[in-house]
């Protein structure tokens, strides 16, 4: 049997809703990143926390996996199991690959707002001082 190569492709999220990819493009981790961004926006946020993770699963690297790490984080948080979501940002090394991959302004200010979120709601994240360094990072490049 040939694989048709412009037939949709079909996930069906724990939620029991469908998210139905038209093409090739988009079933990619990029197509899922934005899946899963757009499921946050919608406070889906156990269907945005499955796709983040499909992201990581089918090779999404870099810029991309920090923004399925961070979307992981926001999901954890909003379901409120914020000691998952300190544990897996820690686990994943988030802050040291913001450095490393010289994340830029977007994604640093998402982690900082993240960690702030997360102390605010009683959290003893380990990794303070470095969401402390990145925030001060952040601020110095967007003052200049």
């Amino acid at each position: 049997m040939v694989a048709v190569k412009d037939e949709p492709r079909i996930l069906r999220l724990r939620s029991g809703q469908v998210v139905l990819f038209l093409d090739e493009d988009s079933t990619g981790p990029d197509g899922l990143l934005q899946a899963a961004r757009s499921r946050l926006k919608l406070r889906r946020a156990g269907d945005a926390l499955w796709l983040a993770s499909k992201v990581r699963e089918e090779g999404g690297q870099g810029q991309m996996w920090l923004e399925a790490t961070l979307i992981e984080g926001e999901a954890l948080l909003a379901l409120g199991r914020l000691a998952d979501a300190a544990a897996r940002l820690e686990e994943e090394g988030l802050w040291e690959q913001l450095v490393q991959l010289d994340a830029g302004d977007d994604l640093l200010f998402q982690a900082w707002a993240l960690s702030e979120r997360m102390q605010a709601s009683g959290v003893d994240i380990a990794w303070k001082e470095q969401a402390e360094e990145t925030r001060a990072r952040w601020e110095s490049r967007n003052l200049t």
